[in-house]
């Protein structure tokens, strides 16, 4: 099998790089459609395609279920694989300090190019302090761990049946208490994602208590591009915040349509 050769369960890589693959398809729409709006394009086969896409795609509501759909999956298997870290602490480290690199670079774009984007609490710092609460209540125990997600997912719900919600727009690190007192481009309420974390490091310490595939016998090579993109979703997702508007560009330019 293909993931004794690698060492990594095959299902939950195969699932991250399908979200990290429309992940990349949302932002690239969003990427064209910002610069349809800044520069002039002239009207073309390929023009017209990507547009037609793209508009299609926001009829039919594609970002929000990018958002909601995708990360769910996301911060659930997240949560299962943050159970096979063997230095959690070292690996929280390095989350929040490339999390606060994407906070530095949106800055220079802001401020040095001109470019109206801010990240002050993005997916990576939420993904950040999930682990660090995943990792600070696993210390006690699978039962503590079970009931503390049960009391996180109540109040969650419990507020949004009241229609209330924090904004917390980087509070942990940066000191800013809401969202609208410094606007995130990128910003996610922690308590929509943080229990489905806490339930992924749950099955994590159960269903994935051994680190191996439930389901071996579907394993194929034909699942291999997904899974390599899995197995570097952390290096692509980091990657496209430069990459992304660069690759745009590049492909308008090449095209002659600028």
């Amino acid at each position: 099998m293909t993931e004794q050769l690698e060492g990594r369960v095959w299902e939950l890589d195969f699932l991250r790089g399908i979200c990290i693959f429309l992940v990349l398809l949302e932002h690239f729409l969003y990427c064209w459609l910002f610069l349809q709006s800044s520069v002039y394009i002239r009207d073309g086969m390929v023009v017209n395609a990507l547009n037609s896409v793209a508009y299609a795609l926001e009829r039919i509501s594609f970002k929000p279920i990018i958002v909601s759909i995708t990360l769910i999956i996301l911060f659930l298997i997240s949560g299962i694989s943050t159970t096979f870290v063997k230095k959690p602490w070292k690996r929280i480290l390095l989350l929040w300090g490339v999390a606060y690199g994407v906070t530095l670079l949106s800055l220079f774009c802001y401020f040095v190019l001109h470019w109206n984007v801010l990240i002050y609490f993005g997916a990576l710092h939420l993904y950040a302090l999930c682990a660090t609460v995943f990792f600070l209540v696993q210390k006690g125990g699978l039962p503590t761990l079970i009931m503390v997600t049960c009391a996180i997912w109540i109040f969650a719900i419990a507020l949004q049946v009241f229609h209330f919600k924090f904004a917390w727009t980087g509070w942990c690190l940066i000191g800013l208490p809401t969202q609208t007192q410094l606007f995130s481009t990128e910003f996610f309420y922690t308590l929509d994602y943080l229990p489905w974390f806490m339930l992924g490091g749950i099955l994590g310490q159960t269903l994935y208590k051994n680190k191996k595939s439930l389901l071996p016998k579907l394993d194929c090579k034909a699942t291999m591009p997904v899974r390599l993109l899995g197995k570097k979703s952390g290096l692509v997702y980091v990657g496209h915040f430069i990459a992304m508007p660069v690759i745009v560009c590049i492909l308008i330019f090449l095209m002659g349509l600028i």
